[in-house]
């Protein structure tokens, strides 16, 4: 089995007086994976692959994963690797319980960072959940997912900035509404998502300062055709 999936993105940035060509940017990646049985295979390039014509010795934005679950014990190995500035990351995920409870664990060491990564997450029930992300150095993050009827609220810290974090989206049908505001950054977004589309607004909105900064705009198709 095989799929193909195109991602195209633009976005404009600081929209408001004095934009211009300069604030718009944009690109696309196109990922082909492979299934069988077991195994899995991906390879990604992008639109800098090929333009300009010397990326494409460079191999820029060219990436490979691969991942092999295993027979038994709900351990799946997995494998990164960046062609062109040759990084690589390479780990496992273990998807099994905790107390009873549904747990998938995600470990990885990488050659960019040379650091070993990882995280967890945990099912505290079929509405909740909660997630931890962290190095051998220290802890990353932190969240907390709720589901409630047709909203899910996710309330989230950011341990190397300090910084906590709300996020709530709403289900409409297919679609999702989804808010989000960081309350050190005071970064604020929305964002509507309609496969194969997802359209998001964001900005900087500062009390202190009683302003909202010039918003910026992402537009994203992205879609999957099997073959």
């Amino acid at each position: 089995m095989a799929s193909d999936t195109p991602k195209a993105t633009l976005t404009l940035n600081k929209i408001g007086s004095g934009f211009g060509k300069n604030n718009v940017t944009g690109g696309i990646v196109n990922t082909l994976k492979f299934k069988r049985n077991a195994f899995n295979a991906s390879l990604a390039v992008s639109d800098k692959t090929v333009y300009p014509f010397a990326n494409a010795k460079k191999l820029v934005d060219v990436v490979a994963t691969t991942d092999y679950k295993l027979p038994k014990g709900g351990v799946t190995a997995n494998a990164k690797y960046e062609l062109g500035p040759k990084k690589y990351q390479v780990g496992a995920t273990w998807d099994g319980k905790v107390a009873n409870r549904g747990t998938t664990l995600k470990g990885w060491y990488s050659n960019k960072d040379k650091l070993v990564s990882g995280e967890g997450t945990i099912n505290v029930n079929k509405n909740q959940k909660a997630n931890l992300t962290f190095n051998q150095k220290k802890l990353l993050t932190a969240k907390y997912t709720l589901n409630k009827g047709t909203f899910t609220y996710e309330p989230s810290y950011n341990f190397d900035k300090k910084a906590p974090a709300i996020a709530i989206t709403k289900k409409i049908k297919a679609n999702t509404l989804k808010v989000a505001y960081d309350l050190k950054s005071e970064g604020a977004s929305l964002e509507f998502n309609k496969q194969p589309f997802k359209l998001t607004v964001s900005t900087v909105i500062a009390k202190k300062f009683n302003r909202i900064d010039k918003p910026t705009v992402s537009a994203v198709f992205e879609k999957t055709y099997n073959f």
